[in-house]
Parts: structure tokens; C-alpha cells; sequence
């Protein structure tokens, strides 16, 4: 019509498809001990029911000596095809049916069709019906789908849905006891297929020409410089702490930075609050010592010794005690008291809780962070530290990209034949 001759066969597949998934039915015969006598497969053909009814027409006598035709049977046909315009697919839409290193071949014109398909049952007793229709209705919920390769060549197969949208039974018994009598069971189905265009070669693009115009006169760009600079960034973040425990809790990123390949380093400022050592006061709370943290310290490397001394019953005797206990520490700074079973009862007095020294200084607990890169940018940065001792928003420096970072080949050429390329 449009071109060279094409044809996919896909009414021809249609039908095939169609009529396979009912290729397969039988109908079993039992006597009245329920002892299967005969099995017959149905036979189904492609054709109008008219075609059937008028042959069992040609016979209607049982007399008749010329051989019958056979029951049951089923036959299907098409009915009716319209355009499934609910299904539309863009014109542009392509399927690659092969590729190689020059070309690629394409099918496109893919287009959407409501195939209605009609399948008759035939049969001379209502039990052979029954038999058949109960072996379809099941797999119909009213949808049942096929994946179908419809065209030769391409590996890809379609879902084709197939919905029973009605059923009729007619009973076409008239006459006498010795003529034939016929029920039928019309079961009208839709099924959405695709039609497909002719196979297309084309060539695959592996050259682009593009102009470069200066941008001052608007007109072709004659000349190009042979390298230049990449304008590198250094990324900024500023600090988000937490006063009230001195610690740096985030890293914000302010300018993520250009000219980037590797993680930069970061580095935080170290705090400023000088080292302190925790102060405990203590009550007695019904023959208990109690221990409350009224400064927590700073720079404790490890839990420090904590000694709780004073008056306690023994036997009945008011006895003077000294006993050392741990310290629970989180970020360099002391959080918790245990206290020591020895001093959960009998105690009349605490004289003292004292808690050593810290151990630690300010360049010990410095807070530190990673950063990760993306196309040339800071992407992340995670806090592998949060440090401790900090009372103001500490400076962070994020490395600078390096030198080598920041060059770059554009193209170098110069326009000789006065053809508005470059060569």
C-alpha cells in the first residue's frame, strides 16, 4: 500500500491461538455405576455454527442410513473487529528487530485491534454440554492471558487478554421422538491484539556535526582554542553543634564544590573549652547513697574512678567507709554513677564523691567527617566523630580540587575550506 510488500499473519496467529486454547476437550461417558464406559475427544473446527446446524439439518431423521455428522463438537469464527482506541499507542513507538554495527532494523506502526471471537458448542444431550463448558468457564475470571510472538524475528512476545464477555444456550429440538435434537452453547469472547508495520532498516548515527557560534557576533566560530580551564570550586560547609553535650552533630553543605575526582579531606576545628574534671554531689535516700552529676567534665578518655566515702551501719556499728566505684562517660564527658551494692542500705552519711582527673586534651577529641564525590561535586559527608568540648560553631575546610583537576581538552582546529566545519 505504502511501500514493499509485508504480512505478519497475525489475524491467521489470532485465530490459531484461539482455537488451541480449546483443542483439547474431551467428553467422558460413565454407566449408572459411575464405571467410565467411553471417552471422546471433541472435535473443533474453524467455521459458523449455521455450517453445523444446516448439515444436521441436511440428516434430521435418525432413519436416515448416510452417516451423521458427529456430536458434540465445537466450532469458532470472528465476529466482529474494532479499533482499540483505550489501548492507543504513540506513533513513534518502535520494536529492534536486529542491530549490527551500521544499521538497525525496526518495526514500528504498532496498532491496537479488538478481535471478537465466537466459540459454539454442539451437542445432542445437555450432560456432553455441561461437560465442555464446565472445562473453559474456569480458567475465564473473565480474563484469560497468552503471551504470543507475533512477529517472525523478534524475541519479544505480547500479552494478548482474552475476555468471555457473554454466554447463550439455545435448544434447537423440534419435532419428533426420532428427530435429531441439538443444544447450543454460544460463548463470545474478546481478545486485544497489535498489528504491526513493515520492517524498517536505517542507519545507526555515529557522527554528529555540530556549529559553534560566537556568542557575541552570532556568527560561526572560525577558530577553536586548543585547551581550558575548568573553573574549580572549593566546597564549603559550615558546623551544627550541640551545646548543651559540646559536640558537633552535622556538617551542611554550603557550596558543594566543582572539579572533583577523589574525597577531599576535611578538617574540623578543634575545641576550645578546656579540660574539667567531673562533680558529683551525693544524698542519702533511706539508707542509700544517691549520686547526682552536677558537671559532667571533659576529655575523659575512659571511665573515670569515682571514691564515695562516709558513715555506714555495720552490725549495728557506725562504721567509716571509702569505696571506689566506675563512671559511665559518653563524647569525653561523664553521664552516669554505678553505685555500689555495698551502699544500697545501712548508710547514714556520704562525707564526699570524687571523681580523677581526665586524661585527655582538646587535639584528642577533635570532632572528624568523610566526604563522598559525584560527577565532579561533593556529594555526602558523614560524621565518623562527633567530638567533644565544643562551645562555639567550630570552622570546617573542605580541601580545594587539585591542580590537575582542573584542566581539560575542548578540541583544537581551524576552519579551512570556509564550509562553516572544522577541520
Amino acid at each position: 500500500m505504502f511501500g514493499d510488500h509485508f504480512y505478519h499473519a497475525i489475524l491467521r496467529k489470532t485465530v490459531a491461538v484461539f482455537g488451541t486454547m480449546f483443542n483439547n476437550i474431551s467428553v467422558v461417558r460413565k454407566d449408572s455405576a459411575g464405571i467410565v464406559k467411553d471417552v471422546q475427544k471433541v472435535p473443533l473446527a474453524y467455521g459458523p455454527k449455521q455450517k453445523f446446524l444446516a448439515r444436521l439439518d441436511d440428516q434430521a431423521d435418525l432413519n436416515d442410513p448416510k452417516i451423521a455428522i458427529k456430536l458434540p463438537r465445537m466450532s469458532f469464527e470472528i465476529t466482529n473487529m474494532a479499533y482499540d482506541s483505550a489501548t492507543k499507542i504513540s506513533q513513534y513507538n518502535q520494536i529492534t528487530q536486529s542491530t549490527t554495527t551500521t544499521t538497525r532494523t525496526s518495526i514500528g506502526q504498532i496498532t491496537p485491534y479488538i478481535v471478537d471471537m465466537q466459540l459454539n458448542i454442539l451437542a445432542k444431550n445437555q450432560d456432553d454440554a455441561l461437560q465442555i463448558v464446565e472445562q473453559i468457564l474456569p480458567y475465564f475470571q473473565p480474563t484469560y492471558t497468552l503471551a504470543v510472538k507475533f512477529v517472525e524475528g523478534l524475541s519479544e512476545s505480547f500479552d494478548v487478554p482474552i475476555t468471555l464477555t457473554g454466554i447463550n444456550v439455545s435448544d434447537d429440538y423440534e419435532g419428533d421422538m426420532t428427530t435429531r435434537r441439538v443444544l447450543v452453547y454460544t460463548l463470545d469472547f474478546s481478545m486485544k491484539v497489535k498489528f504491526f508495520g513493515p520492517a524498517k532498516t536505517s542507519s545507526v548515527i555515529d557522527t554528529v556535526a555540530v556549529d559553534i557560534n560566537n556568542m557575541a557576533s552570532y556568527g560561526f566560530l572560525e577558530e577553536v582554542a586548543v585547551e581550558s580551564d575548568f573553573t574549580i570550586v572549593q566546597a564549603t560547609a559550615t558546623a551544627g553543634f550541640l551545646a548543651s553535650q559540646e559536640i558537633i552533630t552535622t556538617l551542611n553543605m554550603t557550596n558543594r564544590g566543582r572539579g572533583y575526582t577523589t574525597p577531599p579531606d576535611i578538617v574540623i576545628a578543634l575545641p576550645t573549652l578546656p579540660p574539667a574534671k567531673a562533680v558529683i554531689s551525693g544524698v542519702v535516700d533511706s539508707g542509700t547513697a544517691v549520686a547526682t552529676i552536677t558537671t559532667a567534665g571533659r576529655y575523659y578518655l575512659s571511665s573515670p574512678t569515682i571514691t564515695i566515702s562516709g558513715l555506714r551501719l555495720v552490725d549495728n556499728v557506725s562504721t567509716q567507709y571509702s569505696i571506689n566505684t566506675v563512671g559511665e562517660i559518653q563524647f569525653g564527658r561523664l553521664v552516669s554513677v554505678t553505685i555500689p551494692e555495698e551502699l544500697t542500705s545501712g548508710v547514714l552519711t556520704i562525707d564526699s564523691i570524687t571523681a580523677t582527673d581526665p586524661t585527655g586534651t582538646a587535639a584528642q577529641f577533635g570532632a572528624t567527617a568523610v566526604a563522598t564525590v559525584a560527577d565532579g561535586r561533593i556529594d555526602t559527608i558523614a560524621m565518623t566523630s562527633y567530638g567533644g568540648g565544643y562551645a562555639v560553631q567550630p570552622v570546617v575546610t573542605i580541601a580545594a580540587p587539585s591542580g590537575s583537576d582542573a584542566t581539560f581538552t575542548v578540541y583544537s582546529g581551524v576552519d579551512q575550506t570556509d564550509d562553516d566545519r572544522i577541520s
